[in-house]
């Protein structure tokens, strides 16, 4: 005893030693944090160039500004829609002149911190560029500085007079110590450990659950670093305008280093703490007192069964080490788990599920990271509020009822899952089901029960595996029959359920009988909303033209665009006031090359609409002395249709995005939590509006409809597409911000839940993959394009005269309801035996035992 308090002591010496280090160098040396205010480069004056120049200068300026690392750049998207949701009708890129007024309207609008002012003049022998950056708040210059190239073309090369690089960071002095929104969460932890470190010094015992939880949040803070320092340090947006569109960054080593002196050795310490509390602990028992086997480790090292289970649970799922997944692991993810749940107390058991819920999220999350430094962390935390009734609940389930309540725990998890797909907060992403996406005799239950039946499978295996595990190391006198047979009836139950996918996949392919249709899907590997509109267009048009081409020129029945394949306003362009302008050209461009074709086309868009303003909005035109509007815009993310042989610009049809993704797309709750609205805007999120009925598209050959980005990851969501009269779904997205293949794999394995669901065929279009034709049987057809690589998939689906409708179809979510029925008796069932089991003695009884 003594000699683990001596340890204690010297460790916790040092932890408190490096944790004030760690608390300096967060503020000096070279690896500081620093602040990165956000910054927009406001419309340039340029009044010698076109358009064209204006905005080579522009890419040029804001390449350089961001591979700086000093601020976060606004995209010139958002300009954009400043002046669109104003109306105005001037080009906003042409270089005409915007007084300094504006540029600050332009930078309380979108509410950023600093706003860039540049001026490009052009004179006989050379470009003078005045940049100027100031402070929205106070309306100071932050910064000020001219470069001066012979031409044009030698300052879109960077180089100046003496034909030497420019050197913009010297010349700005932009950089600023200061603590980002990850270096607060560092400066917090840090501040934890030296408060513990502080009581280990003093001789306090400082509780095992403490250390536990300060080396989770340790782990997970080290994991959103690593993960940000393996992209530069540097958002999306900020690699997109750095590298051009090519988002390679390079070498990280820097940015990588940073992490591990800030991380490492701290969580190492603690590590060396903790192990010592649970070495003292495991071997402290008198070994009289000890059960059989491994039974004490469940206990003692619960933390580590969390996390390993969390483990198996991301690697069953298509993940950044094997990116198809591995899914015999989802048959055994949740064993670890229980085991330790059965074995800790409920406190203690709750942090574990916290444990397992953050690493879990944080692991199939993992690409989120290559958007923010937000991203990441805020998807994790919202996981962890979500997940908190269940862990509740799942421990109590697990823990009070002895008998049964380890067989009630799948039901209770299916329950969840459907929980969590439901209401704004909706994101069914992780579901263990999905894993078996690959596995199509594994997932024909979904016609019956959705992807929750499917689901319920491999949480029954790894629950009744617990339930075997749990009795061959408790029990002196092991009856194998009673501990082996109930994994074994499971295994056959599993096996009996694969064999009928097997047989009914079999059926339906010798019935397949009705017309073929032909679905032309693109790729494009551009991000349209980052990129010039234009590059998008003219690459997708040339896939298109090619496509036909090489397939004989025969016109297919449908040409799917993604997500945003075409993004500006058609409605807002052709209006004659804007249509001689740049965006208005190239929307009767795109008009006139469909009619040329003569294709079925449908793309990603965006559309909008006029409706009064809220209360909150009035009010605020009130606060802000303007006059309140009688409308104000609104936008929408779209799909549009444009038939073949159109008599007029007017014939085309749109279906509203309904299910936005939270927070990023649309908050619904903007006048009751004004300051939540306020930081949304700040990291330049997008506020559509949502839309309202469930459209289905009638092409010549078949009716479809188009779920947009992660709307097919939602079962009853799509069903009502289906239940709508839809033939055909087509599911548009942009993946390409991810930066990996990893997103567009995890969402088209959840795609292709629906194709079963429902028994319609699923094709998708994509930005830069998974690009893919899944027919009725969830079977993924081959030939799809790699990722990020241009290229399109040609897909065949037979079409039945009469459309099937499935149990799931016509019943939607009915098993997760019967999960919770089943859930609840089970419970009841072990508190009744229970409470039979312990009944109080009679009186008679007491009367006898006293004499």
């Amino acid at each position: 005893m003594d000699r683990y308090r001596t340890l204690s002591r010297i460790i916790g010496a040092l932890l408190g030693f490096l944790a004030i280090l760690e608390i300096i160098g967060a503020f000096v040396g070279p690896f500081a944090f620093v602040k990165t205010p956000s910054l927009v480069v406001a419309p340039i004056y340029a009044p010698n160039y076109d358009a064209g120049e204006i905005e080579a200068v522009r890419i040029r300026l804001e390449q350089e500004l961001a591979s700086l690392g000093t601020h976060a750049l606004y995209p010139k998207s958002l300009i954009e829609n400043f002046y669109l949701e104003r109306d105005n009708a001037t080009d906003v890129f042409d270089g005409s002149y915007r007084s300094k007024e504006e540029a600050f309207e332009l930078g309380e609008s979108l509410g950023i911190d600093q706003i860039a002012v540049v001026s490009a003049l052009g004179y006989s022998l050379r470009v003078n560029l005045y940049l100027t950056i100031y402070d929205i708040a106070t309306e100071q210059v932050v910064s000020h500085t001219s470069v001066t190239a012979p031409d044009l073309e030698s300052l879109l090369e960077w180089k100046d007079l003496d034909d030497e690089p420019i050197r913009l960071g010297e010349a700005l002095e932009l950089e600023e110590r200061g603590l980002s929104i990850g270096g607060r969460l560092f400066v917090g932890w840090i501040t934890a450990l030296i408060l513990v470190s502080g009581a280990i010094l003093i001789g306090w015992k400082v509780p095992r659950i403490i250390l536990e939880i300060l080396l989770g949040a340790g782990l997970l803070l080290a994991l959103f670093s690593w993960i940000y320092a393996l992209n530069g340090d540097m958002d999306y947006v900020q690699r997109f305008v750095a590298t051009n569109g090519i988002l390679s960054i390079g070498e990280t080593k820097e940015e990588r280093t940073a992490t591990a002196v800030r991380y490492l050795i701290p969580l190492l310490l603690l590590a060396v703490l903790w192990v010592s509390d649970a070495w003292q602990r495991f071997f402290g028992i008198p070994q009289r007192q000890r059960g059989k086997g491994l039974i004490e480790v469940f206990d003692v090292f619960g933390p580590i069964l969390a996390m390993f289970s969390a483990i198996l649970f991301a690697l069953s799922l298509p993940n950044f080490l094997v990116l198809e997944g591995i899914p015999m692991l989802a048959w055994a993810a949740v064993t670890p788990l229980y085991l330790a749940l059965r074995r800790v107390r409920f406190g203690r058991g709750v942090f574990l599920v916290f444990l397992f819920t953050g690493l879990q999220s944080l692991l199939i999350n993992w690409w989120q990271g290559t958007f923010s430094y937000v991203s990441l962390p805020f998807t994790v935390a919202l996981t962890l509020v979500q997940y908190a009734p269940f862990t509740v609940l799942l421990c109590f389930t697990v823990r009070r009822f002895r008998r049964y309540g380890l067989l009630a725990a799948p039901f209770l998890w299916v329950v969840f899952d459907w929980v969590r797909s439901l209401g704004f907060l909706g994101y069914p992403w992780g579901i263990l089901g999905v894993s078996q996406y690959a596995n199509p005799a594994m997932i024909q239950s979904a016609a019956i029960g959705g992807v929750w039946m499917v689901s319920f499978l491999p949480h029954l295996s790894g629950s009744v595996l617990a339930i075997a595990l749990e009795r061959f190391l408790m029990e002196k006198d092991i009856d194998l029959r009673r501990t082996w047979f109930p994994p074994f009836a499971v295994l056959t139950g599993i096996l009996a359920v694969a064999l009928a996918g097997f047989l009914t996949i079999t059926a339906r392919s010798a019935d397949e009988n009705g017309r073929i249709v032909r679905i032309l899907a693109l790729q494009q590997n551009t991000d349209p909303r980052k990129h010039d509109y234009q590059l998008s267009f003219d690459e997708l048009s040339r896939l298109t033209e090619e496509a036909i081409s090489t397939d004989s020129g025969r016109i297919p029945d449908l040409v799917a665009w993604p997500e945003s394949g075409f993004v500006p306003d058609v409605r807002y362009w052709l209006d004659d006031r804007r249509s001689r302008l740049r965006r208005g050209k190239l929307v009767r461009s795109f008009l006139d090359w469909q009619k040329m074709m003569g294709i079925p086309l449908v793309t990603g868009t965006q559309d909008h609409f006029y409706e009064p303003p809220s209360p909150g909005e009035a009010a605020a035109f009130v606060e802000d002395e303007k006059d309140v509007p009688h409308e104000v815009k609104r936008i929408r993310n779209s799909a549009m249709y444009l038939p073949p042989n159109r008599m007029s610009d007017s014939d085309r049809t749109y279906y509203y995005k309904m299910r936005l993704v939270p927070f990023t797309e649309n908050f619904p709750y903007r006048e009751q939590f004004p300051w939540v609205a306020e930081l949304l805007h700040n990291f330049s999120t997008t506020q559509w509006t949502p839309g309202t009925e469930h459209t289905v598209f009638q092409a010549p050959a078949f009716r479809f409809s188009t779920p947009i980005c992660f709307e097919d990851v939602f079962p009853n969501h799509v069903r009502e597409y289906v239940r709508s009269g839809a033939e055909v779904l087509v599911n548009m997205s942009n993946d390409y911000w991810a930066n990996t293949p990893l997103e567009g794999f995890q969402h088209a394995a959840h795609a292709v839940f629906r194709t079963v669901e429902n028994r319609r065929p699923l094709v998708r279009s994509t930005c830069s993959g998974w690009t893919i034709s899944v027919d009725t049987e969830g079977r993924i057809d081959s030939g799809w394009p790699p990722f990020y690589t241009p290229g399109w998939i040609i897909a065949e689906h037979s079409i039945p005269e009469v459309s099937e409708t499935t149990l799931y179809t016509q019943w939607g979510d009915w098993f997760p309801v019967l999960c919770i029925l089943i859930w609840a008796g089970l419970l009841s069932t072990d508190f009744m035996k229970t409470r039979k089991r312990v009944k109080p003695p009679s009186t008679i009884d007491t009367i006898h035992t006293t004499v």
